[in-house]
């Protein structure tokens, strides 16, 4: 019996029993304290004249649901690279956030920051950090390789080339006024094709070539790092 359990072990049935649980998890909270962590963004924007906007799946589903995606297990948020200060990140932590880690990009010699993660009452904050380029913004998305961690250094990214998120607009969620990019429905064409309005609980990133640019982990020019 212990053999076979090893065996179990072994063949990873577990972390991925672990992962879906974990995930499962992460959607009740979202629908626990999404709101309560809007008005907090929402705040913070406002004391320190940040612009801070939905993005990807909170973005789809306030524009599709007006609510948060059912099987959705974090949240999206975005802001321009140059916005985003120590200031903030102090603030984040003075609010009750915990920060988690964060991804930097290598190009011309140097690195900037691209995404961060932080945590809230256990719910995980995805803030993406995007950078300007001749009336463009670049957005890079991070997901692991397979079944692989992050921790094993397995992970790929896709690059999307939109407009510029500002001036900003308004789309309802859960009956919240939220800020949202200049032409949300561009942006999720972009993210997700012409059929974003189509509800797919599993859906997968495609067409590659015509909508964002794909990296992987040897071609990245990238790193993460954890926070403990």
């Amino acid at each position: 019996m212990i053999k076979e359990l090893l065996d179990l072990l072994s063949l990873g049935y577990y972390s991925k029993y672990r992962n879906n649980r974990v995930l499962l998890k992460q959607s009740s909270l979202m629908h626990e304290f999404g709101l309560e962590i809007l008005d907090l963004f929402h705040r913070i924007s406002l004391e320190q004249k940040k612009a801070i906007w939905l993005e990807f799946g909170t973005l789809l589903g306030a524009y599709r649901n007006h609510s948060f995606i059912k099987y959705d297990y974090d949240m999206d948020l975005g802001m321009y690279q140059d916005q985003y200060d120590l200031d903030f990140e102090n603030t984040l932590i003075m609010s009750g956030f915990k920060k988690k880690h964060f991804f930097y990009q290598y190009r011309d010699g140097g690195r900037f920051l691209t995404e961060v993660t932080w945590e809230y009452k256990g719910f995980q904050i995805d803030i993406f950090l995007c950078t300007s380029d001749n009336g463009e913004r670049h957005v890079f998305c991070y997901d692991k390789q397979n079944d692989e961690s992050f921790a094993q250094n397995k992970w790929m990214f896709r690059e999307y080339t939109i407009p510029e998120a500002c001036p900003l607009v308004k789309l309802d969620l859960a009956g919240m006024e939220c800020n949202a990019p200049a032409d949300p429905k561009k942006c999720l064409e972009t993210y997700y094709g012409e059929s974003f309005m189509t509800p797919i609980a599993d859906w997968t990133p495609s067409e590659p070539n015509k909508r964002f640019k794909n990296w992987f982990v040897d071609k990245a020019y990238g790193s993460i790092t954890r926070v403990y």
